[in-house]
């Protein structure tokens, strides 16, 4: 029996044996008519509560940072978003919405105002407009959520 053939099953229990991160339940999303994603821009522009407000991301953009959110990403968001966020994750796909194509996330919102909103969509989920994504403001440090929104905007096309 070569190497290759020893380490594969090794490998594969070592992931099954990791640990898997836990989110809060997420609310069901009602039948509004409007798309979530517009649903959440336009409640954004309107209603953004003050503690989001013209909030820029601390941290500097760096291969280090963004690998640190990718890392983030992939154990919290993924699994809704799909990695590399096309939002085609395998628990998304059970999901009554959608959830968002992460490189269009801020289409719509002023390029000043995308660490605020990005922030604001991560921390608060979908409860603000109802629809299933849940908050990670409990879950996730402030800098974790600042390094998930960097490693987004290495993906996206605002």
């Amino acid at each position: 029996m070569n190497k290759i053939s020893v380490r594969w099953p090794l490998l594969v229990i070592t992931l099954l044996l990791l640990p898997i991160p836990s989110v809060p339940a997420a609310p069901t999303a009602p039948a509004t008519g409007e798309s979530p994603h517009l649903s959440r821009v336009n409640y954004f522009q309107k209603q953004l509560p003050g503690d989001y407000v013209g909030m820029q991301n601390p941290l500097t953009s760096s291969r280090e940072q963004q690998d640190q959110g990718q890392r983030l990403f992939d154990g919290y968001c993924a699994s809704c978003h799909g990695f590399g966020g096309v939002g085609k994750g395998i628990e998304g796909e059970r999901l009554a919405v959608e959830p968002a194509q992460l490189p269009r996330a801020a289409q719509g919102v002023f390029p000043s105002d995308r660490d605020s909103y990005l922030y604001w969509t991560i921390s608060e989920g979908g409860v603000p407009v109802h629809s299933p994504m849940p908050p990670f403001k409990d879950v996730l440090a402030s800098q974790q959520i600042w390094q998930i929104i960097l490693y987004i905007n290495t993906i996206a096309y605002f």
